[in-house]
């Protein structure tokens, strides 16, 4: 599904198979290409049900971002957020086009 609004397109992935193929969580982001700014912009939202790999204590998720082609340079990185399996980030990230 495409979206425009306010001069920012929207790209929604909902129904995609291999998505919901895996048991290691899910994560919420949000895509927006900012018309007028010729940017980017990454919201990650949260993350649940993350798959704990370590039995002994909770995990201190993070969530690493990569713009291709040039992923070693274009690459960003939320907090981490200590002891959960259902981290809540609601952070925005911006690359310039």
């Amino acid at each position: 599904k495409n979206r425009i609004t306010a001069g920012r397109k929207t790209l929604i992935i909902a129904d995609d198979l291999d998505l919901k193929s895996t048991n290691f969580g899910t994560i919420k982001i949000g895509i927006h290409y900012l018309i007028h700014r010729s940017a980017l912009s990454v919201t990650v939202h949260a993350c649940k049900e993350l798959m704990n790999v370590n039995q002994r204590n909770l995990p201190d998720p993070y969530v690493r971002l990569y713009l291709i082609p040039d992923f070693k340079r274009d690459k960003k990185k939320t907090k981490s957020i200590h002891g959960t399996l259902n981290p809540t980030y609601d952070a925005l990230f911006e690359w310039q086009a």
